[in-house]
Order: structure tokens, then C-alpha cells, then sequence
């Protein structure tokens, strides 16, 4: 386990025999970097991508509106979840623009200085962030609560141009519910990095869809995020073996 541990932490960027860039360089806070570096990538793509899938085109016809998409500069983006995900994603969205962030937790966050010099960053009521938002990203926990909380009556309150983003579980979103807005025009599109089940069947609707984006949840495919999980779970199991506290201790 101890040479497993060294080969990790020493990584640097190299590939262990028979895999493909697993490893990477060392980061800063790896408890933090797989919910940060990782999970933002997937909502952020999601945002950076829209143009090909949401035109609606017929293919071999030009429009004026042919791949067009929806600009994140001046829209307002709303968050389900403002966890350290979430704060990470809105930090680095800021940079392009954005209006204003309005967040729904069951309670206030402090959300550090960052906002100070860039978008207002301001709790409210579900209902209300439905309606103003241009995009929601979805970053809450999974549980009972939670368990499709992403259904035809939440999406009805979406304005009908707005982009649905779920980054969080698959068993948050009712996907029968998302096809049926989607086809139904009920809000302009979604972007997923998680289903249930995942993968998804071939023959998936939502797979079909012009205006539906299915990522296989790579959330954290990069090279320094994987890296940080592999080390966080070596880290645990060593201090586990040991008596000592875990440093990411699951509960």
C-alpha cells in the first residue's frame, strides 16, 4: 500500500503501465480539487457548448439561427445546491459576464469576497430562481428529498428559453418528465452529465433529442482530478490502517 502511496503522490503527470494519464500533478487542497476541478468542468462545458445542439437545424439548410446558442454574458444563472461545486462554477462563470447568480438552499451561504467586484450572488425561493433564471444548474445532494426533485411541475416554472444543467445525480432528474418539456418546448434545452441508469440505453430518447446534450459523467475527466481522487482514497485507507482520522471521512 505504502508503494502504491509513493507512486501517486509522486505522479507528476506520468501513466502507470496500461492506463492512460491517470496520474497527474500535485494539487494544493485534494480533498477540495475532486468536487472543484472536476465536477465545475461538466456544468462549464455544458455552458461553453450549447451553439451545435440548440439551433434546431435541418441538417444541409442554412438559416440565420443555425448555430446559434444562448449567451451566458448579461443572463442570469440560477443554482439548485450552492455547495462548494456550485460556488467554484459561479467563481469562474463570473468571468464571462454573467448578470447575476441567484442560489435555493435551507440556508444562507456565505459566499466569500469574490462577489464583491463581480455579480450579485442572492438566496431565493425555488419558484423565483425558476422563473429568472436563463440557466439552472442542478448541484444538490442525492436523497430522499431530493429524489426527482427535477420534474414537469419544476420544469413548467422555467422560463421557456432557459437551459437545464444537471450535474449533481442522475435520480434527481424525472427524465420522462425532461423529454417530455424538451419535445414539448417547455424550456429550450438540458445538459446532463449523469442519468439513471448510466449509461443510458442506446435507444434512449433523451440521446435522440437535437436539443438534449448526454455527457457519460466525466465530470472529473481530467488528468489532475483523477489524480487527487486516487490519492484521497490511498490517504484515507493508510490513516484508516493506522487509527488515524480520516482526512475525507464519508459518512
Amino acid at each position: 500500500m505504502k508503494e502504491i502511496y509513493e507512486s501517486i503522490k509522486g505522479g507528476g503527470g506520468r501513466s502507470p503501465p496500461g492506463k492512460n494519464g491517470i496520474w497527474g500533478e500535485k494539487v494544493k487542497d485534494r480533498g477540495e480539487v475532486v468536487q472543484v476541478c472536476g465536477k465545475t468542468a461538466g456544468p462549464f462545458l455544458f455552458l461553453e457548448s450549447w451553439s451545435p445542439w440548440l439551433c434546431f437545424r435541418q441538417v444541409g439548410k442554412w438559416n440565420p439561427s443555425w448555430m446559434c446558442g444562448k449567451d451566458i454574458k448579461g443572463s442570469t444563472i440560477g443554482f439548485v445546491g450552492f455547495g462548494r461545486i456550485a460556488q467554484a462554477t459561479a467563481k469562474l462563470l463570473s468571468s464571462f459576464g454573467v448578470q447575476r447568480f441567484l442560489y435555493n438552499t435551507r440556508k444562507e451561504v456565505p459566499v466569500g469576497n469574490w462577489t464583491s467586484f463581480r455579480p450579485s450572488c442572492e438566496r431565493v425561493d425555488l419558484d423565483f430562481l425558476l422563473s429568472s433564471s436563463d440557466f439552472v444548474i442542478v448541484l444538490c445532494s442525492s436523497n430522499e428529498t431530493s429524489k426527482h426533485l427535477v420534474g414537469s411541475k419544476f420544469l413548467s416554472k422555467m422560463k421557456s428559453d432557459a437551459i437545464l444543467i444537471n450535474a449533481s445525480r442522475g435520480d434527481v432528474l424525472d427524465q420522462t418528465a425532461l423529454q417530455e418539456a424538451l419535445e414539448g418546448g417547455t424550456i429550450r434545452g438540458a445538459g446532463l452529465d449523469v442519468t439513471s441508469p448510466e449509461p443510458l440505453p442506446q435507444n434512449h430518447p433523451l440521446l435522440h433529442l437535437p436539443n438534449c446534450t448526454v455527457l457519460p459523467h466525466i465530470g472529473s475527466a481530467t488528468v489532475s482530478t483523477r489524480n487527487a481522487m486516487a490519492l484521497l482514497a490511498a490517504e484515507n485507507l493508510i490513516a484508516c490502517l493506522n487509527g488515524q482520522p480520516m482526512p475525507s471521512e464519508v459518512l
